[in-house]
């Protein structure tokens, strides 16, 4: 099983429905957010260059910021009438 096939899986099958995507999707921003906080130098691992994995932290940070305010509004635009 591959990584994305391991991470649909975990959407898509869960004892809880829905509710795990929203779970999935917060633990990644915490995640993002903690890593992003530091610096590059900080997150160096002999597997890993840091900078690679501060990038990674903060592309994750920006597409889920877009995300929640996408959803947003789209959400006030549907109460509309």
């Amino acid at each position: 099983m591959t990584n994305v096939e391991f991470v649909v899986d975990l959407m898509e099958h869960s004892q809880h429905g829905a509710l795990i995507q929203a779970f999935v999707l917060q633990a990644i921003q915490v995640y993002a957010s903690s890593v992003a906080k530091k610096s590059p130098a900080e997150l160096d691992t002999p597997l890993v260059a840091g900078a690679a994995w501060h990038g990674c932290a903060m592309e994750l940070c920006s597409k889920l910021n877009g995300y929640w305010v996408f959803r947003s509004i789209v959400t006030a635009d549907s109460g509309r009438s």
